[in-house]
């Protein structure tokens, strides 16, 4: 089996750090490596929400039956009974709503 060297064990094996030194050494990069996961997901996470509501006309009454439809795209979804919907969609999106006998919506 190869022994692979990286530049961190080398150094330790050469004996120019102390045992504290490397141990230093180790807890920095834990430390980085954990800023950067947590940064990471950060980003990843504002790339899509959860758009979600009661559809509802002039006079209160929930609209059951509307089209929720991403611009530019296939996503959709349609309220329930209760004129309920929820939507997943990257920001910035623009949801269109159509209703049977309506016009569209943006």
């Amino acid at each position: 089996m190869k022994r692979l060297h990286f530049p961190i064990l080398s150094i330790a094996e050469d004996k120019q750090f102390s045992p504290s030194a490397l141990s230093k050494i180790k807890h920095r990069k834990l430390i980085l490596a954990i800023i950067f996961l947590l940064a990471s997901l950060y980003l990843f996470g504002q790339e899509e929400r959860i758009v979600s509501g009661i559809l509802k006309d002039r006079s209160g009454i929930p609209m059951p039956g509307v089209t929720i439809q991403i611009e530019g795209s296939t996503i959709g979804t349609v309220a329930d009974v209760n004129g309920y919907y929820k939507i997943k969609a990257p920001l910035g999106s623009i949801l269109i709503l159509n209703h049977e006998g309506d016009c569209n919506t943006k």
